[in-house]
C-alpha cells in the first residue's frame, strides 16, 4: 500500500515523495505535499492514509478502490477509458468554492418553491459540513463504516451506503416475510448501534409499518410501484432530506421502496443532484450502482433525475406549479 501511495505521488508531483531515498524518512514517514498545489487537492487525503507509517492504519486494498471509484463517479471519469481521453475531458481535480453551512431548525413539511440559498449549498457541506477534507466528507465509504458493517453479527442485512450519511435498504419486513427480507427489529438493531438519535428513514413505498418502530422519525412518500414520482414529491423528499443533514453532521438519512432499487435510485440520484454532486443524471446513477447495484430504473425515472439536474443547473429550468389539462392530442 505504501508504494501505491508513493506511485499516486509521483503522478501528481511528478517526484517521489522521499526523493532522497533516506531510510529515516521513509520508517518516519517524512514526506511533504506541496502546500501551494490547488489542482489535486482531493488526493491529498488518499496519499496521507496511503502513506502512514503503521501498516495497520493503512487504507486496505477495497478501500483504495472504492476511494478512487468514487472519485471517477463524482468526476464523471470512465476509469476504463484512455488516460489520453481522460485528461483532455476532466483537467484538474481541484475542489474550490465550498459555501459555508447553514442554520436550519425545522424541517419542512412541504416543498415550496427553489429556494437557491438553501438549495446551493455544496454536497460537501450536506454530508460533513464543508471543508477541503473531499474523501473523508463525502466518501461515504470511511474505513469506520465498512468496518461497522462488516461487524454486524449476522451479516445478513439488505443495507448499502451511498455516502457515510446516505444508505440504502429494502422494505424492512415483519412476520413470515422477514425470513427472507429485512427483519425490522434487525434493522432496527443496527441503525440504533451505528447512528442512534441521528436516523430518518423514507419509505418510499405505499406499504408500512410502525413509525415508532424508528424512534417516529419515518417519512411515508407512497410512490406507486414501477413508476415516476410526482415532481412535487420527489422534490419535497430531497428538500427534508437536505434539511435534515444540514442540522447535525451526525445525522444520517435511510432510504427504501420495496426492493431498495428502482425507487430508491430515484430519490437518492436526485437528492445527489439536488446538492450539486452531480449535473447529470447517467453519472449519479453510475454511483449508485457501484455503491448498490444496477437500480433498473427506466426511461421516465431517469427522465425526473434528469429534471432535478434542470432545476439545479446554473440556469435553472424552474416548472410552474399550475394546474394542466389536457383537451386533446392530435397524432
Amino acid at each position: 500500500m505504501q508504494a501505491l501511495g508513493c506511485i499516486l505521488y509521483l503522478l501528481c508531483f511528478k517526484q517521489h515523495p522521499f526523493e532522497d531515498g533516506a531510510k529515516l524518512q521513509i520508517v518516519n514517514g517524512k514526506y511533504s505535499i506541496p502546500q501551494n498545489d490547488a489542482k489535486y487537492t482531493v488526493f491529498h487525503d488518499l496519499i496521507r492514509s496511503m502513506l502512514k507509517v503503521n501498516p495497520d492504519e493503512r487504507l486496505s486494498i477495497t478501500e483504495l478502490v472504492n476511494q478512487l471509484q468514487e472519485i471517477a463517479a463524482a468526476r464523471n471519469v470512465n476509469p476504463k477509458s484512455p488516460v489520453t481521453e481522460l485528461l483532455e475531458q476532466n483537467g484538474g481535480f481541484g475542489n474550490n468554492g465550498v459555501q459555508p453551512p447553514m442554520q436550519i431548525q425545522s424541517v419542512p413539511n412541504n416543498a415550496g418553491v427553489y429556494d437557491p440559498d438553501q438549495a446551493g449549498s455544496g454536497f460537501l457541506d450536506i454530508l460533513r459540513g464543508g471543508t477541503e477534507r473531499f474523501l473523508t466528507n463525502i466518501k461515504d465509504t470511511s474505513s469506520k463504516v465498512i468496518q461497522s458493517v462488516a461487524s454486524y453479527a449476522k451479516g445478513d442485512l439488505d443495507i448499502s451506503y451511498i455516502t457515510s450519511r446516505i444508505a440504502v435498504m429494502s422494505f424492512p419486513a415483519e412476520g413470515v416475510e422477514s425470513a427472507i427480507k429485512n427483519n425490522i427489529e434487525d434493522v432496527r438493531l443496527f441503525l440504533d448501534s451505528r447512528h442512534a438519535g441521528h436516523y430518518a428513514v423514507y419509505n418510499l413505498s405505499r406499504r408500512s409499518y410502525r413509525p415508532s418502530r424508528f424512534h417516529n422519525r419515518v417519512s411515508e412518500c407512497n410512490w406507486q410501484v414501477r413508476r415516476a414520482p410526482n415532481l412535487r414529491s420527489l422534490y419535497s423528499v430531497c428538500k427534508n432530506m437536505h434539511v435534515w443533514l444540514k442540522q447535525d453532521q451526525r445525522n444520517i438519512c435511510i432510504v427504501h421502496c420495496l426492493d431498495g432499487r428502482a425507487a430508491s435510485a430515484v430519490a437518492v440520484c436526485s437528492f445527489l443532484c439536488f446538492c450539486r454532486l452531480f449535473t447529470t443524471a447517467e453519472a449519479a446513477v453510475y454511483m449508485f450502482s457501484m455503491k448498490r447495484c444496477p437500480p433498473g430504473i427506466t426511461p421516465s425515472h431517469k427522465r425526473y433525475i434528469e429534471y432535478m439536474c434542470d432545476m439545479m443547473a446554473e440556469e435553472p429550468i424552474i416548472p410552474h406549479s399550475k394546474p394542466v389539462v389536457i383537451h386533446s392530442i392530435i397524432m
